[in-house]
């Protein structure tokens, strides 16, 4: 179903086409009109068949403040050089240009008058897309610069000219010489004010007054004498063969085809078409894309009628700026970083970088925000020093496709799935809605969607956009939200209504998809919210009940991550985000607190199934360790042939085989012995980890345990200053330590991955500007690291950021701040949405002048500055790294 309603070919009788036809002009709004001088021109207009009324009840309206669409104005300017030109625009011109106004939609009513100024280099190619579907507003600038040029193929046109319009600052330098014919001839000129006011919508009653202005003046032969500027010989149609030459306009359609118009050294040229799929484009012997081609490059193409085999770019004017789509994995303000195949790499960005999401444009800063909850596919422009000059970011087909249908326009529409939306562009193309195998109009969903609490599954493009909707649940007087049941009726409610039954004494009850009782349904609505089908005999009694908890379908999965305050799931490859509201967590049967879960998730595989209340928050989960063969040691109970271990803070007991090898720091063992060596172990506050093999019959064939020593198992964090073979200096609660290896290379990991000392080296010669190196050192008895774990951050990252110091600067616009450690060292935090800010302020400052915001904050910063002072902030952070509260201070 097509995106847009369709247009009404209204138009086509409000605004002639036909050349000059005398009518009596009688509009029932003619008194309504902007200033009294447009009556008469809007009368003459009509007169002249220039613009007709609309006919409504029987009376005929002018409606001269309504807007004027571009199409309209190209109908306009078509009459009337017509008539000046005595001749229609031939049939061979419409078909020429016909694959090109169709690929953008343009009214067919308006083919003639849109191929006429195509033809005449009224419009160019790359105007068609303010020409799509014919609905687009004209503003001022816009139609006085199509009529100006239509003048120009009469006058000439001075490219020197200049303008002494009030507002001519804001007029395009490309309109200026076509504003200044038609002002010279006094048939476009500024307001009263002497404003031209070029971004204004342009109405019926200014369009009148400039067509009628326009007719007559090149309409009277005592006008003036026009002398006819040099025209570029027209592109021919062409046959076959091969051709050479520059590129005078080149455009990829809507469809993907391309369309070429190609002038050689003589004068003339051809006008070309191409099949997206059938078109090959070289240059320098690689392959590059449709868009690679710009007008003024020199070419070679060859074709067979109007279809185009290939194109070998010989000479590129503005060069080939190579594109490439990839994963989004990390974005800084200098750098973005993207998963190449199994790798990642990094770029970095122009300073002129530009932004858009979804289509729509932003920022880098905007981006990095809403990298936090969802997943983003990047397509990559780059310069000729392989820098990001344009990214485009699309969500990736990892967020959720299914879900609550909550928003929609025309270009977008939002789906909730828990707590979090995600939003999804819609395709310029048609977007299919389905709902029963049934085709349902586009209009029709954008009108009920708020009423009717649709349920929706997407399906994307290449690129991101909504391709097609298919309606999986939509309310009516037998599908809604049930509120109540007992054992002899049931309500519920749907589209703002709520509807009753009584239930046959059999009736069947299905919860999420399996087969259940009408005791369990009555026991468990009041506390989870369900929708709910009815099935109906012919007496409106129920005969079944099939209910579904919210997020059912996505509530199954592979724990991905979870904080204090959200978890995250992965189901058939997608991950889902909900809200945690003080959940109830069981693992393998036993209840373990949030806090340990969040300490074993990443040590270890869990399952879970997810319960939600009635606002999709999660309220419980229920687990399984799928990994629960890692552990701490508990005991070997030899008489039963047990191992007892505790992983993820949960205790588990395993048989042992009768072949079992165990082994303990590397050397064969029994299980006596070891049993022994962990009550000795504990004596002396060490403790043995151990990794079971398990056979088909969940027997322990294999136990291999270290001994670990927990009292000299100290760690340190800070950030990395530099290291050589022998010691590392980092940073560390303000003050730089250095500190020595252990005898041999420790042991080194960065960014997760196994390294060594030489390419942490390497990694810290090579940091961007805003990036830095945390470290956590493990020390043996010694007081040597025996161990490194690095990882490169931005400074929004940075693990040791002191959470209080000088107040350096507040930004309101990106929600962040700096401040400023003893030594001077700068940190940058970002703010959370619901930051809550205090003062705590001396008798200089009136804690009454800063409002509890961070333009209240930005204010007392400006003022501690303007007196020489000082202020210091301490700053209370949440899990994911925000700010949550702001004291602020003067002392």
């Amino acid at each position: 179903m097509k995106r847009f309603l369709a247009v009404t070919l209204a138009a086509m009788f409000t605004f002639g086409n036909m050349g000059v036809t005398a009518f009596a002009a009688n509009f029932a709004d003619i008194n309504k009109v902007p200033w009294s001088g447009a009556a008469q021109f809007i009368n003459q207009a009509q007169s002249l068949g220039l613009m007709n009324g609309y006919t409504e009840n029987g009376k005929k309206y002018a409606k001269p403040r309504n807007n004027v669409t571009l199409c309209e104005s190209v109908q306009m300017i078509y009459s009337i050089m017509k008539v000046y030109t005595k001749q229609d625009v031939s049939s061979d011109t419409v078909t020429k240009w016909s694959t090109v106004m169709s690929a953008y939609n343009i009214p067919t009513w308006a083919y003639s008058a849109t191929a006429y100024v195509l033809e005449n280099k009224i419009i160019e190619n790359s105007d068609l897309v303010k020409l799509k579907n014919g609905t687009q507003n004209a503003t001022r600038e816009e139609v006085g610069l199509m009529f100006g040029k239509a003048l120009a193929t009469i006058y000439t046109a001075n490219n020197s000219a200049t303008l002494s319009y009030k507002d001519s600052s804001k007029i395009s330098s490309d309109a200026v010489p076509y504003l200044a014919l038609l002002n010279s001839k006094n048939l476009m000129v500024g307001d009263p004010n002497n404003k031209f006011n070029p971004s204004a919508k342009i109405n019926r009653s200014e369009m009148a007054v400039l067509s009628v202005k326009t007719y007559n003046f090149l309409n009277d032969s005592k006008s003036q004498t026009p002398t006819t500027p040099t025209t570029p010989t027209t592109p021919t149609a062409p046959t076959s063969g091969t051709v050479s030459g520059t590129v005078v306009n080149s455009m990829v359609l809507s469809n993907g085809d391309v369309f070429l118009s190609v002038a050689t050294d003589n004068g003339s040229g051809v006008n070309l078409f191409g099949k997206k799929s059938s078109v090959k484009v070289t240059f320098e012997n690689e392959t590059v894309a449709l868009k690679d081609i710009g007008n003024g490059d020199t070419v070679t193409v060859t074709y067979a009628n109007t279809d185009i085999s290939t194109v070998v770019i010989n000479k590129s004017k503005a060069g080939i700026i190579s594109t490439k789509v990839f994963p989004l994995k990390k974005l800084t303000s200098s750098k973005i970083t993207v998963k190449d195949g199994s790798n990642e790499t990094s770029f970095r960005l122009s300073d002129s970088v530009s932004v858009t999401i979804g289509g729509s444009k932003s920022s880098v800063s905007k981006l990095m925000s809403e990298m936090e909850d969802y997943d983003y596919t990047v397509t990559l422009t780059f310069d000729k020093l392989n820098e990001v000059t344009k990214i485009e970011a699309m969500s990736s087909k990892n967020n959720p496709l299914a879900g609550k249908l909550t928003y929609m326009s025309n270009s977008k529409l939002r789906i909730q799935v828990g707590s979090k939306d995600y939003e999804y562009p819609l395709s310029d193309a048609d977007v299919t809605i389905k709902y029963d195998g049934k085709t349902v109009r586009f209009s029709t969903l954008l009108d009920e969607y708020k009423s009717n609490n649709y349920t929706v599954t997407l399906k994307l493009d290449s690129k991101g956009y909504v391709t097609t909707i298919t309606i999986d649940f939509m309310e009516d007087e037998t599908h809604g939200t049930l509120s109540f049941i007992n054992s002899r009726r049931l309500d519920l409610k749907a589209a703002g209504k709520t509807y009753s039954y009584y239930l046959d004494p059999d009736v069947e009850v299905e919860i999420d998809g399996k087969s259940s009782k009408l005791s369990t349904l009555t026991e468990k609505y009041d506390s989870t919210p369900y929708s709910v089908a009815l099935t109906l005999d012919r007496y409106d009694s129920v005969t079944k009940i099939s209910v579904t908890s919210k997020n059912s379908g996505l509530s199954k999965g592979t724990l991905k991550e979870v904080s204090s305050s959200t978890i995250k799931i992965t189901v058939d490859g997608k991950s889902y985000e909900y809200d945690l509201k003080d959940p109830t967590i069981k693992i393998d049967n036993k209840s373990v607190t949030l806090s340990s879960l969040r300490s074993s998730y990443k040590d270890y595989t869990y399952t879970v199934e997810l319960t939600f209340n009635s606002k999709g928050e999660v309220t419980d989960i229920v687990g399984k360790n799928t990994a629960a063969t890692k552990g701490t040691l508990r005991y070997v109970e030899t008489k039963r042939d047990q191992i007892a271990i505790t992983a993820g803070d949960v205790n588990y007991t395993y048989d042992l085989d009768e072949d079992v090898k165990i082994t303990l720091n590397g050397s064969t063992t029994t299980a006596s012995k070891l049993d022994s060596e962990n009550e000795t172990a504990k004596n002396y506050k060490e403790k043995i980890t151990v990794t079971l093999t398990l056979n088909s019959k969940d027997k322990v064939t294999k136990v291999v345990a270290t001994t670990e020593d927990e009292s000299s198992s100290e760690t340190k964090k800070g950030t990395l200053s530099s290291l050589d073979r022998w010691s590392i200096r980092a940073r560390i609660d303000s003050k730089t330590k250095e500190y020595n290896f252990t005898s041999g290379e420790p042991t080194v990991t960065l960014d997760g991955k196994s390294s060594s000392v030489d390419k942490l080296i390497s990694a810290l010669d090579n940091l961007y500007r805003d990036e830095s190196i945390t470290v956590t050192l493990y020390f043996n008895s010694k007081d040597e690291v025996t161990k490194v774990v690095a990882k490169i951050v931005n400074g929004d990252e940075s693990e040791d950021r002191p959470k209080e110091g000088k107040l350096y600067s507040v930004s309101t616009s990106s929600d962040k701040i700096e401040i400023k450690d003893k030594s001077g060292n700068r940190y940058t935090w970002s703010v959370d949405s619901d930051v809550t800010i205090s003062y705590n302020l001396g008798r200089r400052y009136d804690s009454s002048n800063y409002s509890d915001s961070l333009r209240g904050l930005k204010n007392l910063l400006e003022d501690c500055e303007d007196k020489g002072n000082t202020c210091y902030v301490t700053l209370k952070v949440n899990s994911k790294d925000k700010v949550t509260k702001i004291t602020a201070e003067d002392q």
